[in-house]
């Protein structure tokens, strides 16, 4: 029961240093539920200054659960965002494919030339 105590502060400690880091709004979801939606502010918005990412959550009718799963969606997004992705390698022609390009490129001059004009000279 203590670890499991301890695990629950330190996640709580990681959230409060993200929601330092985020505006959150709050403000009426949409959908069904009538009445109760109308009145109760608990779709939370979260967005994530330093990158401008953004999170809205009107999952449940209770603020603070929508808040707690706007945070887990942040920092997986923010997780995706830093993410180093690999520099794409660029892939060679075969020589096939270079010889077959050289010889639609000789047959189109060949046609070009066979377009100009006919000259006195020529004949």
């Amino acid at each position: 029961m203590q670890v499991l105590r301890g695990l629950i502060i330190v996640t709580m400690r990681l959230n409060d240093k993200l929601l330092l880091e985020c505006r959150v709004e709050t403000m009426r979801a949409s959908g069904k539920g009538g009445q109760h939606v109308n009145r109760t502010d608990s779709a939370v918005k979260l967005t994530h200054i330093p990158t401008g990412l953004t999170v809205k959550v009107q999952e449940s009718p209770s603020q603070h659960r929508n808040k707690a799963i706007a945070l887990e969606l942040l920092k997986r997004k923010i997780e995706a965002y830093r993410k180093i992705k690999k520099p794409r390698k660029k892939t060679k022609k075969p020589s096939s494919v270079k010889e077959k390009d050289l010889q639609t490129k000789k047959k189109h001059s060949v046609l070009k030339k066979n377009r100009r004009k006919v000259l006195k000279e020529d004949l």
